[in-house]
């Protein structure tokens, strides 16, 4: 039954790439109209409002559940949607569509650190090996295939921000693994919205 699942587990994870990519385009083209923390609020407080109706049955249940691990659910709300596509849409102000998408991709590398710091996971030949294809696949694409470019290479104050993305995503992804199994991922999602929006709130008021 497990084995069965894994490959619309892989179809999935290919799915939310392809929609997180278009993350980025629209990203940068409300930069010039919208501050970062509107678009964040906006996006997190649309989401928030469609899957409440859907969600609500599920935080019923789920809701002794959810209080128990409230520090963690916390820290959760805050990194996945307090932060993380804050600092993308900041990050947009400054940098392309192109470079949002290519800094994105280094994500799994900080999730491997974050494994290794929280729970003391060795790093395995298969994913070494995974590294290496992906940092000579992002070489060759920001140097267009000419090596000698590499000392080339600037980074503007945009790329930073996404990197800083990037790691608060993998932080998050990790951390996401202490989360009571038993809590439903509709129950789940919905409480982190709900406390994301919260927390996006002052910021948004203030702007």
């Amino acid at each position: 039954m497990r084995n069965s699942k894994i490959p619309s587990g892989y179809l999935l994870a290919l799915l939310a790439t392809l929609i997180w990519s278009g993350n980025f385009i629209v990203a940068r083209d409300l930069n010039a109209t919208y501050s970062p923390v509107s678009i964040s609020f906006f996006r997190w407080f649309i989401a928030t409002v469609v899957i409440l109706p859907f969600a609500l049955p599920h935080l019923k249940r789920d809701f002794n559940m959810l209080i128990a691990q409230w520090r963690l659910i916390l820290v959760l709300s805050f990194t996945g949607v307090t932060v993380f596509n804050t600092l993308i849409y900041l990050a947009a102000h400054t940098t392309s569509a192109f470079n949002l998408s290519l800094i994105a991709i280094t994500a799994p590398i900080y999730v491997v650190f974050f494994n290794w710091l929280f729970y003391k996971e060795t790093i395995t030949r298969n994913q070494t090996i995974g590294f290496i294809v992906l940092l000579i696949g992002l070489l060759t694409l920001l140097t267009r295939g000419n090596p000698e470019k590499i000392l080339e290479l600037e980074f503007n104050k945009g790329d930073l921000w996404m990197a800083g993305a990037a790691s608060i995503f993998a932080f998050y992804s990790s951390l996401l693994r202490k989360k009571n199994p038993a809590v439903g991922n509709l129950s789940f999602v919905a409480a982190t919205f709900i406390l994301g929006v919260l927390m996006l709130m002052p910021f948004f008021l203030w702007i």
